[in-house]
């Protein structure tokens, strides 16, 4: 979240809280960008979810991809995962090379690695 405050600062944003969550910005255009810890417990409960950025995608657990879909397929919304080099392991990678059982990361929403 430090780093969106300060990209939307440098782009002549002044970031506001959102007022319902601790690390929040609420955009002008009525969007908000939440920060969330890497557990699946903290992401229930979230709807109408447009974007879902994940970083460091390869040391994210299972459960967290799981409790993700049901936000995202309501929605149909995405996900962006960053990844590097060095983290081909984990299950997002699992997913993504091997395609898993049909229930994986290509299922129900779009993913771009980049």
């Amino acid at each position: 979240m430090q780093k969106v405050m300060g990209f939307l600062r440098m782009l002549g944003e002044a970031p506001k809280g959102d007022g319902n969550n601790r690390l929040s910005v609420k955009l002008r255009n009525g969007s908000r960008i939440v920060g969330l810890p890497g557990t699946e417990a903290t992401v229930r409960g979230f709807s109408a979810v447009s974007l879902v950025v994940v970083d460091e995608a390869t040391r994210v657990r299972e459960e967290m991809f799981v409790a993700m879909r049901p936000m995202l397929a309501v929605s149909k919304g995405g996900v962006v995962a960053a990844i590097n080099a060095g983290g081909q392991s984990g299950y997002f990678w699992d997913q993504w090379t091997f395609g898993g059982d049909g229930e994986g990361v290509r299922a129900g929403v779009s993913v771009r690695v980049q």
